[in-house]
């Protein structure tokens, strides 16, 4: 008989991750299932040896759950069903596989597996979703200092955003080289290399990138050259996806993506937040 392993974040939802994740059992027909604190487990492998072939493993969380299981699991993630139920506060990933809202537990295991991975003060991170400099690096800075002040303050990142077009973020000089061909871009804003199309609670970033590709590449947008009101003007159309065709935006496809910056910035890895960081590399191949 079945039995469903529920691995909660107690720190998703606001740090409300264990009790928001309580209600997945009203999608578990009444079948028998154990809860567990994911950030205690030790040891993954001696986890994943107990279970049973029909057992199923339910990841309670949002994006960064999935990330941080995808990474602490790399190279002896089961074969058994593994799902994700989304509780937490970024659900960039069920977003970008057409999945809004509340939701019965969703299969991923094809989804986190031969993830993309990124080379950082190095550091090998897989991600998700996506790996970004720029303006959203920096928001994922001011989001982090703005909870470590009050942690149950409820972030609106897009407000900080748009407080950073309006003055408080300043762009930068890059060097991005794909697939060994090294394009040199001023006042950059935004250069994240992208496994899916969001990021940012909603940003359709590069819409026709497929996190399934067949060939296996990842996208990166370069918005760059643009003054701080054309910047504004664009920037809401990421939302739709419509911003692609400005003159400020660039998207391009590879299997290796380097993204150098003259200056030191925030980089972040489907959330997490790394500072001053000037090179990021990441790869799918």
């Amino acid at each position: 008989m079945e039995k469903y392993y529920v691995l909660y974040n107690p720190f998703a939802s606001n740090g409300h991750g264990a009790e928001a994740a309580k209600e997945v059992v009203s999608y578990l027909g009444g079948a028998e299932n154990e809860f567990v604190d994911l950030t205690k487990i030790a040891d993954y492998k001696a986890f994943f040896d107990k279970l049973d072939e029909s057992d199923k493993i339910i990841l309670c969380g949002g994006d960064g759950t999935l990330n941080r299981f995808a990474n602490d699991c790399a190279g002896i993630i089961p074969e058994n069903e593994i799902c994700l139920f989304p509780v937490g506060t970024g659900n960039d990933f069920l977003k970008d596989l057409g999945i809004e809202g509340k939701c019965a537990p969703v299969p991923v295991n094809k989804y986190i597996k031969d993830l993309p991975y990124v080379e950082v003060e190095g550091k090998k991170m897989y991600f998700i979703d996506n790996v970004a400099f720029g303006i959203d690096g920096w928001v994922c800075e001011v989001a982090d200092e703005i909870k470590a002040k009050d942690p149950n303050a409820k972030i609106d990142y897009t407000k900080i955003a748009i407080s950073g077009l309006l003055g408080k973020y300043k762009p930068c000089n890059a060097k991005i080289t794909v697939d060994g061909v090294t394009k040199e871009y001023k006042k950059v804003w935004l250069a994240p290399s992208m496994n899916g199309r969001y990021f940012g609670g909603g940003m359709k970033v590069t819409p026709d990138q497929d996190r399934l590709d067949p060939e296996r590449k990842i996208s990166i947008l370069v918005f760059s050259g643009s003054n701080r009101l054309m910047t504004a003007i664009t920037f809401p159309k990421i939302f739709k996806g419509t911003h692609v065709t400005a003159k400020c935006c660039e998207v391009l496809k590879g299997h290796e993506i380097t993204v150098e910056y003259d200056e030191p910035r925030a980089v972040q890895v489907d959330g997490e937040t790394i500072l001053g960081v000037r090179k990021y590399h990441a790869v799918k191949n």
